[in-house]
Order: structure tokens, then C-alpha cells, then sequence
């Protein structure tokens, strides 16, 4: 029995081998993951890309996602994918810019064994032939080097590859989407991104949004994270009321991904399963006065929230003057009600 298999596992080539590892590996990983109820977010112009990605992932057209970091492009990738006919099968990512490019061509095609210094004896496959029957998405697209968009191009018009070192060619079935932070049609008129490669991958073309575009998304968003890490560390941690308004008014230049940094990074520091102002970074709350003075004073009576407030008012007058007289003329009061004010809350001229 034992000879049997061996005989069998014998026959079978490294590179099948490696093909069905990656398919195990990725059907295991997707049984987590669903379709664009991934891509979250209320604002109409979130629910217009999740319903034109419903309509496109029913064909198998090249997709070019384009806009600025952090605005979930791979997210809408792999959704497109999982509500595809191709599900089943992998999908495959690989960053443009993450790879030197020297290597990117071994790394897109594979290579024969020995073909060049430090290749493995046996050859390895390459991204395409393990995205075959699947997805491969090509992230941050603008970055590839020119010589390799013109290998690129040959595989949209082809649909084969040729391995490195290779004697002839590999027919495979991918269906191709993109994405870049970049203007390419930009990149096009400089000449450094061919325009017939251009017009190959983005037969349908989707604008993602920044975030700070939909800002009724952003506690939406915030709020899905800190559940993703309360679910992870079994706790029940909160946003105070002044954090949210805080996170709410921030302009978010990194998008979501800069707002899962700066949950986690509050979740981390948070004391008693609360998040407040005290643990977000200070580039988000040096221009929160007035939400910071909210948080403290927010459970309090009328009257004293009134009192909080007036003695802000007076600090803020004092330190704006020179002269108790422009003190009270910017408060719109006379200078003996301004000392009266002054004594009831301690405060020095």
C-alpha cells in the first residue's frame, strides 16, 4: 500500500504539487471570506461601487480599481472574485511595487530549473499559472516597469505565459483586475505606461472613494474594527461620545486604513473598556479643543456645564488681550462685570 502511494506521489510533478497546495490554502482562507458585504459603508456612493461590482464580477472583463491608498481596493478585488463564477478557484495577489524588478518576470511567469544563478534545481511556477481558472489581481499596477507591461500586454492578447528559461509556451485562464493609486492616463501621455496595456486592463474602470468623502461612514467604520478586536480579545471596548465626534471631524488622509490604525493604536492604551480623546494621536485632537472640554463636562448639570463653559470663555479672553478693558470688550461685558466674574472662578487678571 505504501509502495502504491509513493508510486503515485512519485509521478506527480513538483509544480502540480505546489498548484494544489495553493488551492488548499486558498479554499481554506475563503471559506471566511464573503463578497462585497466585506466593502462596508452607507454612504450612496459606497452602495453605488458595491452594486456596479455586483453587475461587473457576473463577467469576466479586466477591472482597473483606481484611487487613493487605503480606500479598500484589494477589498473590492476579492469581492468581485468571491460573487464570481470563478470563486471556487484562487485568487491571487501580488504588489507591483513590492517586488524588485529584476524578479517581478519570475515572479509573474515562474522559471525552468537552472535558468539562472540561485534558481531552484526543480523550476518554479509562477502567480499566473497558480491563478489559473481563477483571479489574479495585479496591485499597484502603475509601478511595473515598462519592459514587463510589454509581457504583461502579450498575456492579455495571448492568454499564455512563457516561463523564464522556458521552451515554449503555457496556455493559461485568469481573469486579470488591477489597481493604482496613480493617475495612469497621466502616466500614458508621459510615456511611462503604454496606452494599448491602458486600454487591456481597463475595460471597466472603478473610482474608489476617500473616506473623508462619506463622513457619516467613519463611526460606521470605526465601530466595525473595534468589534473585529472586542470579538479577537473578548472584550467590550467603547468610543466615548467625545472620541466619536473627534474621529467624525478628522479628514483621514490615509482613509480606512489610517482609522483601524488609530483604533487599534486607542484600543491598546484605553482604560476601563472606554476609548476617549486621552488616547488618540495628537494630530487628530490639537484642533479639538471644544470636543475635549465636551467629554469632561458631558454627564454634569446644566449649571455647571454653563460654568465650565463661561470660565473657558474668560481664560480664553485673558490670554487674547492685553488689557482687562479688550477683555471685556471681546466678551461684549463691562470691565466691573468681568472682575466679578473673574473672583467667582479664581481666576487672576
Amino acid at each position: 500500500m505504501d509502495a502504491e502511494m509513493n508510486r503515485k506521489l512519485s509521478a506527480v510533478s513538483p509544480e502540480e504539487v505546489e498548484t494544489d497546495t495553493v488551492k488548499q490554502e486558498y479554499g481554506e482562507r475563503m471559506k471566511k471570506e464573503n463578497g462585497f458585504e466585506n466593502f462596508k459603508g452607507n454612504d450612496p456612493k459606497i452602495r453605488h461601487i458595491r452594486e456596479l461590482g455586483q453587475r461587473i464580477a457576473r463577467t469576466d472583463f479586466p477591472v482597473l480599481i483606481t484611487g487613493e491608498t487605503g480606500t479598500g481596493k484589494e477589498v473590492i478585488a476579492r469581492a468581485i472574485h468571491m460573487e464570481s463564477g470563478r470563486s471556487a478557484e484562487p485568487f491571487v495577489a501580488i504588489n507591483c511595487g513590492a517586488i524588485p524588478a529584476e524578479l517581478l518576470e519570475s515572479e509573474l511567469f515562474g522559471y525552468e530549473g537552472g535558468s539562472f544563478t540561485g534558481a531552484k534545481r526543480q523550476g518554479k511556477i509562477g502567480k499566473f499559472e497558480m491563478a489559473n481558472k481563477g483571479t489574479f489581481f495585479l496591485d499597484e499596477i502603475g509601478d511595473m516597469p515598462l519592459h514587463m507591461q510589454v509581457k504583461l500586454l502579450r498575456v492579455l492578447q495571448e492568454h499564455e505565459i512563457e516561463r523564464v528559461g522556458g521552451s515554449g509556451p503555457i496556455p493559461i485562464d485568469v481573469r486579470i483586475l488591477s489597481a493604482t493609486r496613480m493617475n495612469l492616463m497621466e502616466m500614458v501621455q508621459a510615456g511611462t505606461f503604454r496606452e494599448d496595456l491602458y486600454y487591456r486592463l481597463a475595460v471597466v474602470n472603478i473610482q474608489t472613494v476617500a473616506l473623508r468623502a462619506c463622513p457619516e461612514d467613519i463611526i460606521l467604520h470605526a465601530l466595525d474594527y473595534l468589534d473585529e478586536l472586542n470579538r479577537q480579545y473578548k472584550t467590550h471596548v467603547d468610543l466615548s461620545d467625545g472620541a466619536r465626534r473627534c474621529l467624525k471631524a478628522h479628514s483621514w488622509p490615509g482613509n480606512v486604513r489610517e482609522l483601524q490604525n488609530v483604533i487599534s493604536s486607542a484600543y491598546a492604551t484605553c482604560e476601563d473598556s472606554l476609548i476617549t480623546l486621552d488616547n488618540l494621536p495628537k494630530i487628530i485632537t490639537v484642533n479639538q479643543k471644544e470636543e475635549r472640554i465636551m467629554e469632561d463636562i458631558e454627564h454634569l448639570p446644566l449649571k455647571e456645564k454653563m460654568n465650565r463653559f463661561e470660565k473657558m470663555l474668560l481664560e480664553e479672553a485673558l490670554r487674547s488681550n492685553k488689557s482687562m478693558t479688550a477683555a471685556a470688550t471681546s466678551l461684549g461685558i463691562e470691565r466691573s462685570l468681568l472682575y466679578k466674574k473673574l473672583k467667582k472662578y479664581h481666576l487672576k487678571e
